[in-house]
């Protein structure tokens, strides 16, 4: 099959987060599979983006501005985008859009629908109820249409089907499950966890409000005040909260203990998890965390908290530990629980591995999304 897949932004970074990552899951498990798969984004103008360019990620990158002032992704568009999309979506047998509400994903896939292309959405939990104007002027131009229209509609979870149901009560959307799925590395890829050296506890996200990466700043202060022997790592984009996470490092005077890395992109994510000890997501109301299946699937524990999506899988496999999600002690006592028991911070890595590679491999992933969009060409 000809498989054209549609997200909203990429950029130096990463800066869209995990649907970029799962997009580009998918175009290697589907090329994998024998499909000519292509993957196509709006994209910084060349003079924002240096020697960056989106081909080193395999994304089809198209210039774009901004047209909504402080909107963030949902104020930038790409009119060469959606002139691709009138043409392009003849020349394929099925579209799949990574949808938001914004002004790239869900023009195009409008687009998509008046040329009667075979066409499937997966939102990622950005198409929510929401008392926005901007949202509901959206929905009732797009949105609903749109969704009435796809041949499937992929959700991560129960929570977020909800969400959708409440937003469009009534609709029978095509809903299907559909979880994140992720490669798993072979061992020798992820490496080893610290021996005859002090564990490094990371953070790896976009420095978002959301993520509350200067929650993970005060747990390390907190923590190397005790006397822990640990390093912590602080991985990502600024989203506005990199001044908070300076300044609850500067609270400790630990400069040496805890390092603010630059952002890195998605390739080389794999890596970077691979020389950490323990990953720590503090975010709330988080969906489905790709960066904590990736540390799983590298063998890695995790700490994340009670509202993140991926809580009962962490639970019921034993592969890291559950906090509330407003407890800054709860925290750091995990931290230093994992950081103080090395056998456990394995044991639970092993388990890790292995619930991801049986229950969301990529191979599970692959399978359903061709026999999707078989259905979807009828």
């Amino acid at each position: 099959m000809k498989v054209l897949q549609v997200v909203t932004w990429v950029a130096p970074g990463n800066p869209f987060g995990g649907p970029v990552r799962v997009a580009l899951n998918h175009v290697e498990e589907l090329r994998r599979r024998g499909h000519d798969v292509r993957l196509v984004a709006a994209q910084p103008r060349s003079a924002d983006r240096g020697r960056w360019s989106s081909s080193e990620l395999g994304v089809q990158g198209f210039d774009a501005f901004r047209v909504l002032p402080g909107a963030g992704f949902s104020g930038v568009t790409s009119p060469k985008m959606l002139r691709f999309a009138w043409s392009a979506g003849r020349q394929v047998d099925v579209v799949h859009v990574h949808l938001a509400r914004d002004l790239v994903t869900l023009p195009f896939a409008a687009i998509v629908r008046w040329r009667r292309v075979p066409y499937v959405v997966q939102c990622h939990g950005m198409v929510d109820a929401s008392s926005r104007r901007s949202a509901r002027v959206l929905d009732a131009l797009l949105t609903r249409r749109v969704l009435r229209s796809a041949a499937a509609v992929f959700v991560l979870t129960d929570h977020e089907r909800e969400e959708m149901e409440k937003a469009f009560p009534g609709e029978p959307f095509a809903y299907q499950q559909l979880p994140n799925g992720v490669p798993v590395p072979s061992m020798e890829q992820s490496g080893s966890c610290a021996a005859g050296r002090a564990p490094e506890i990371l953070f790896c996200s976009r420095l978002h409000i959301r993520k509350r990466p200067a929650l993970f700043a005060e747990a390390a202060v907190a923590l190397l005040d005790r006397g822990v022997e640990a390093k912590f790592a602080i991985v990502g984009s600024d989203e506005g909260e990199l001044p908070a996470v300076r300044s609850a490092l500067a609270a400790g005077h630990h400069g040496s203990e805890v390092t603010v890395e630059e952002s890195i992109e998605p390739d080389a994510v794999a890596g970077r998890l691979a020389r950490c000890d323990v990953l720590v997501l503090p975010s709330v109301e988080e969906p489905f965390p790709m960066v904590v299946l990736e540390a799983l699937a590298a063998a890695r524990p995790v700490v994340v908290t009670d509202t993140c999506g991926l809580a009962p899988f962490v639970a019921d496999n034993e592969c890291g530990i559950v906090v509330p999600g407003d407890d800054l002690g709860a925290l750091v006592t995990a931290v230093e629980q994992l950081v103080a028991d090395a056998p456990a911070r394995t044991a639970m890595g092993a388990r890790g591995r292995t619930a991801v590679d049986e229950q969301l491999g990529m191979g599970r992933i692959g399978e359903q999304l061709e026999q999707t969009y078989r259905k979807a060409r009828r």
